[in-house]
């Protein structure tokens, strides 16, 4: 009976080593297929060959079944996990979003440098995990150490807005430094912006302006809106021209930029080297406030509170300023923290006092200004 159970032994042993190649050679071919159809073009390891596939012409329906099968056959391969991941994401279903974010940390913790960008933008916008900003940065950082550049640029952007750590403009002008030397336009443009406040890095003019219109010949829309308020001011090397300023306001707004809409509609609105438009001013604002921009709400915040454009409404002036904060919009932070809304009308300072009740924030109001506790209460909305 040993000599039969020894050569079924054998026997087993030689199929199974001969399956093993055929099996090995099915996955690769099932991870490929994933790749073609899933694989970013902003994946450096994605396998040979393979251009990658944008966002938006990511066919869910044809890569989720094929990125499933090639998990199923090879679960530990960290490329197969990260376009299972993105497939998921292009399918559009919250539901799918928490496995989507596992399956990218399952990437980024193999040290797949695009699921550690992925899954540090699922941890900074709470798709398929609870928002949590310092694991955003952990996993950018580690993007950018790896030196890819858009790890790079998000990673500088936590620090430019101290975001889930804490602001240093400095470091932040060091990261944008490295994307930009990668072609990087959005990097390029928030790199300009820092010369041209000054924050971090010493004020100029002429390398925001060298920075914006090397981000514009990129196709970056935010980088024309820069450039015309350069304009708007005469720096950098410009001439003060309100007209050419608008141009670029115009060519800025029609490729989609929410800040070139606002100063387009600002321009509107007082007939600034462009036909007085009030209609048309206003409607541009409003749609750059839809688009998420902050100096609409707050100039929603103003229109409302002076009745400057519009009919006064004091209640609208509330809820715009506070949604102006929550936006992190600076001048919103100017009229409420720093001057404690002693410039506002009485009554939209009540409103407010009213608007902060409705959102659950009780205090007890002060005549004439906001009280330390409102300010208090109203700084925690802020967005970082």
């Amino acid at each position: 009976m040993r000599p039969a159970s020894a050569l079924i032994a054998l026997t087993l042993a030689a199929t199974l080593l001969s399956t093993a190649p055929l099996r090995a050679q099915e996955a690769g071919e099932l991870i490929r297929k994933c790749a073609e159809l899933a694989s970013s073009s902003a994946d450096n390891q994605r396998p040979e060959g393979m251009i990658g596939v944008s966002r938006d012409a990511l066919d869910a329906a044809a890569a989720v079944p094929a990125c499933e099968a090639a998990f199923a056959a090879a679960p530990e391969d960290a490329g197969t996990a990260f376009n299972l991941g993105r497939a998921l994401s292009a399918k559009g279903e919250e539901a799918d979003l928490p496995r989507m974010a596992q399956l990218y940390k399952q990437a980024a913790d193999k040290g797949y440098v695009v699921g550690q960008i992925n899954y540090g933008q699922a941890n900074e916008l709470g798709l398929g995990v609870p928002v949590d900003y310092p694991t955003a940065v952990t996993y950018y950082r580690q993007a950018a150490e790896a030196g890819h550049p858009v790890g790079q640029y998000n990673f500088a952007l936590m620090l430019d807005a101290g975001r889930g750590i804490a602001q240093d403009y400095a470091a932040a002008a060091q990261w944008y430094e490295r994307a930009v030397a990668q072609g990087d336009s959005t990097a390029m443009l928030n790199l300009g912006l820092l010369y041209d406040a000054g924050h971090g890095v010493p004020q100029d003019y002429a390398k925001a302006r060298a920075l914006y219109e090397q981000s514009a010949e990129l196709s970056e829309p935010g980088a024309l809106t820069n450039l015309g308020w350069l304009i708007d001011r005469g720096l950098g090397g410009f001439a003060k021209d309100p007209v050419k300023a608008n141009a670029y306001y115009r060519q800025a707004a029609d490729a989609g930029d929410a800040q070139g809409m606002n100063n387009l509609g600002e321009s509107l609105l007082i007939g600034e080297g462009i036909t007085k438009d009030e209609a048309a001013g206003l409607a541009l604002i409003q749609q750059a406030y839809g688009e998420g921009n902050d100096m609409a709400a707050h100039n929603f915040a103003t229109f409302y509170a002076t009745g400057q454009h519009v009919t006064a409404d004091p209640g609208k002036a509330a809820s715009f300023y506070l949604e102006a904060l929550v936006r992190n919009s600076d001048d919103a932070q100017i009229d409420l923290f720093d001057k404690a809304g002693a410039d506002l009308p009485p009554d939209v300072l009540a409103a407010i006092y009213a608007e902060m009740a409705k959102r659950g924030m009780t205090v007890t109001p002060e005549a004439g200004k906001l009280s330390v506790a409102a300010i208090t209460a109203l700084k925690a909305t802020v967005q970082p």
